[in-house]
């Protein structure tokens, strides 16, 4: 399925491929950084609202695909913030106008969306690192889509450190001790 079909298939099935509570509000938008794939607002079941910037990919996900959401996001969460300080004027990008009609006060975020065909571990880790929610295409029954949420795995109650890490620590901690004699003189 090619990415332009993995897009027109979310959008009309928003609740199926993302879950409950979601309304897709725009796609392939302009904004300064390029063109966003799909943008979303997500409402919890406390009606709490979330814009979701979601960037489709029909492969794997790679560590670019990451700056590319990312810079997307600032796009939006910049006009948003102009739109909430500045009302009147209307925004440049008229999705954000039809779905902010009134007050932004009701918007707690904006949330950058990753969805591929899976990802590394590596870059998986970077995602959640930076706030990037990551999720991998599955077919369902009757050649339905779904999506499911990728964790990192869990970093073990114990972990072991490689040396390098040690010595980084001892180099910290001594320049530490030495800044906090020469505070005191």
């Amino acid at each position: 399925m090619s990415e332009h079909q993995l897009e027109t298939y979310l959008c009309e099935h928003p609740q199926q491929c993302l879950g409950p509570h979601h309304i897709i509000i725009g796609r392939q938008i302009r904004v300064a950084h390029g063109i966003i794939d799909v943008l979303a607002i997500w409402t919890s079941p406390t009606g709490s609202q979330c814009v979701q910037v979601i960037e489709l990919k029909e492969r794997e996900l790679k560590a670019q695909d990451i700056a590319q959401v990312l810079r997307y996001r600032l796009d939006i969460y910049t006009t948003m913030l102009d739109y909430a300080v500045n009302q009147p004027p209307p925004s440049e990008i008229p999705e954000i106008n039809r779905a902010f009609t009134g007050s932004l006060a009701c918007i707690a975020g904006c949330e950058p969306v990753l969805i591929g065909d899976g990802c590394s571990p590596h870059v998986l880790a970077a995602a959640d690192s930076a706030g990037v929610a990551v999720r991998k295409w599955r077919y369902g029954p009757h050649n339905t889509l779904t999506t499911e949420a990728m964790r990192p795995e869990p970093i073990p109650a114990t972990p072991t450190y490689p040396g390098w890490m040690h010595d980084i620590a001892r180099r910290y901690e001594k320049a530490c001790a030495q800044s906090y004699k020469w505070s005191q003189m």
